[in-house]
């Protein structure tokens, strides 16, 4: 199934680790499809307008980055972490995403794509606010305590 996630990260370049990762059945969690959707999708750039405006899901947060030290994870440092929202494709149920502390959101792609044809004809103020009551109806989940040990650049890795 594809799904629209935001994702709490350092970087969009550590989507692609965080999503291909093994999962819970020892096989790829899923496959990162588009690291950046909101510039495909106007309804879905207006629905995240509107979630970082009421603060529901911010722009930034503070999270820790973390290292492997001594076969101990430790906090290397904390930072501003942003909301990517990506398309992925998974065999996983969303709860599963939504268990995942880098994931603040999921949105069924079909689901979305049924709300998007619905207002399609929708103009201005309309259109806004059918995307604002879209939003609204979403649940958000803000971890505490977010933080990951971000993937090594393949350009530091000894041959």
């Amino acid at each position: 199934m594809r799904l629209f996630i935001a994702l709490r990260l350092i970087s969009e370049h550590h989507a692609k680790a965080g999503i291909e990762a093994r999962g819970p059945n020892a096989h790829s969690r899923g496959q990162l499809i588009d690291s950046n959707i909101t510039r495909r999708f106007p309804a879905l750039k207006n629905i995240v307008l509107h979630l970082a405006s009421t603060g529901k899901l911010p722009d930034t947060r503070e999270g820790n980055v973390l290292q492997m030290q001594n076969g101990k994870c430790t906090v290397e440092r904390t930072t501003s972490f942003r909301v990517f929202w990506c398309e992925i494709e998974t065999d996983l149920p969303p709860d599963y995403w939504r268990s995942q502390k880098e994931v603040e959101t999921v949105i069924l792609k079909d689901e979305f794509e049924k709300f998007a044809s619905t207002i399609r004809h929708h103009g201005g103020t309309a259109y806004i606010e059918a995307c604002e009551n879209f939003a609204d109806t979403q649940e958000i989940c803000l971890h505490p305590g977010i933080g990951y040990m971000p993937p090594r650049s393949t350009s530091t890795i000894a041959a």
